[in-house]
């Protein structure tokens, strides 16, 4: 290639540009290294990763009791996750009807919609209405 641009008049031009992408392509490769050691060697200590199971030793003999944060439960279970109870329950390492205890004794329920009762009720009265069979 160099060898071309010495033959040609023109060359000149293309050696400028060759040497200009040279220099950018160094500027990249020296950013590019830079990025992977600050990823490699980052600090995470401004990141907060929440602890949805918290240990509570009570010193009787036995396992530690398990308490679940209510926050956590209440949005694991939202409707608009679809997250079995089975597998939520594993995710924490509690047993499956621990968990439902815990959503029982806090109050969280596993909704499937926001509809009513008496809401249901009446779009299945207008929908039997429209289609008898």
């Amino acid at each position: 290639l160099l060898e071309a641009l010495a033959h040609n008049p023109q060359g000149l031009e293309m050696q400028d540009w060759l040497s200009h992408t040279a220099h950018l392509l160094g500027n990249i490769s020296v950013l590019l290294s830079s990025f992977q050691y600050n990823l490699q060697n980052r600090m995470d200590d401004n990141v907060l990763i929440p602890e949805p199971v918290a240990l509570l030793h009570t010193g009787c003999p036995g396992c530690p009791k398990k308490l679940i944060d209510v926050e956590f439960l209440t949005e694991a279970v939202s409707t608009s996750r679809q997250i079995k109870l089975t597998e939520l329950s594993e995710m924490l390492g509690v047993h499956r009807n621990t968990l439902r205890r815990y959503m029982k004794c806090y109050g969280v329920e596993r909704k499937y919609s926001n509809l009513t009762n008496v809401d249901l009720d009446r779009l299945v009265t207008e929908f039997k209405k429209e289609r008898p069979d």
